[in-house]
Parts: structure tokens; sequence; C-alpha cells
């Protein structure tokens, strides 16, 4: 429009999405099995706001995404779904839950898709497999 009169132009429609309140997906998603068989996922949360990358800065959370869910799949189905507080990054699936949603306690296979939980719901996913 640099130049151009506004009532020379073709209005054009948009409906925002809010898209930019979508959390961004968790990274660095690690699976380890403990001498109990129960597995542990840890994470780190990505912040939308104020996650430039510093040397040994650490970004805030984002004040609106202060919780994550998980959906435990087997054979590509959602299992089991947990949730947590960002402020503990880590999920605990136990051999007790492992054993009831049909898996044998500490197997390998297992597969985790962990979001960021925002104002609008779910954000983007990332996935680890035990």
């Amino acid at each position: 429009t640099v130049g151009q009169s506004i009532s020379s132009l073709t209005p054009v429609q948009f409906s925002p999405t809010g898209l930019w309140f979508k959390p961004f997906a968790p990274t660095h998603l690690q699976a380890s099995l403990d001498g109990s068989n129960d597995w542990t996922v840890s994470f780190v949360p990505v912040s939308r706001l104020n996650g430039w990358w510093g040397s040994g800065y650490a970004p805030a959370l984002d004040p609106d995404t202060t919780t994550w869910s998980a959906d435990v799949l087997k054979a590509g189905s959602v299992v089991r779904t947990l949730t947590g507080s960002l402020s503990s990054p880590s999920i605990l699936y136990t051999a007790a839950q492992q054993t009831a949603d049909g898996f044998t306690a500490g197997q390998s296979g297992i597969q985790f898709n962990v979001y960021q939980v925002g104002p609008i719901g779910r954000g983007y996913s990332n996935t680890v497999t035990t």
C-alpha cells in the first residue's frame, strides 16, 4: 500500500485464528526407566514471549502457559492422558499404569506426545518413544 490511496485498494477479508497464543512444543524430551519399571519423560518448556537465545539465560515461562499434557499411545491410539505443571516438567508413567493400559511394565516402544497448554488449549506437540 506504499504510496497508494486506501480507497483504491481491494479489501481482503481476514479472520484471526489466535495462533500467536498456541504454545510452542516442548523440547529436549528424554525417557528413562527406573528400577521399578516406571518411565519418566523429562522435557524443557519453550516460551513464546521471552524465548530469545542468550548465553546463561533461562527465559521465563509464558504467564498464560503453565501446564502440560501428554498422550500415551499404543499402536497409534491414545490409551491415557497425563497432565501436570510446567514448574515440574516431567511425566511419571508408573508400572501399574503401563499394565492397566495393556503394556508390559518397563517395555520399550511406548510413545508420548507432549504438549504445553495455553489459553487456547494444547499447543504443538513433540514426541518421544521409549
